[in-house]
């Protein structure tokens, strides 16, 4: 495993064993959940992450179109909706740290609570990638 250090946290990840638990999987959460708050994020999240963390995710080897979870928390305001959500990878905690990388309304950090991973994850070390962004709907149907 190699070392990262990401704000105040310091983790390990394979980044070939997470890219083989993603070979596995079909799609992301957005896709199989099918309510118009999933099929508004799944429209944008090509251009939801900043480019820093779409090169932390190539990093890790996560596959940035197969979320383990996404997240709805409803409109911030007329035109802008707050998601959240995380993507599992192949790692282990060193240094938990408390401190969130914002960007632009968009942050992340490492947790290390979380449901439990989807079965090519199962019997390694895993953590998760979790994010919060805000989005604008973008879908012709009214919201949920």
């Amino acid at each position: 495993m190699e070392a990262f250090h990401l704000g105040d946290q310091t983790f390990y990840f394979d980044k070939s064993a997470t890219e083989a638990a993603y070979a596995l999987l079909e799609g992301g959460d957005a896709d199989r959940c099918g309510r118009d708050a999933c099929r508004n994020f799944a429209l944008q999240r090509t251009t939801a992450y900043p480019p820093e963390f779409h090169a932390l995710t190539d990093r890790l080897g996560i596959h940035p179109l197969k979320e383990g979870e996404a997240v709805h928390y409803g409109p911030e305001s007329s035109d802008q909706h707050v998601y959240g959500g995380w993507f599992y990878f192949v790692g282990t905690m060193e240094v938990p740290g408390e401190f969130q990388i914002r960007e632009n309304g968009f942050s992340y950090f490492i947790g290390t609570r979380f449901p439990k991973p989807p079965a090519p994850f199962q019997g390694q070390p895993v953590l998760a990638l979790e994010f919060m962004t805000r989005l604008r709907w973008a879908l012709a149907t009214p919201t949920e």
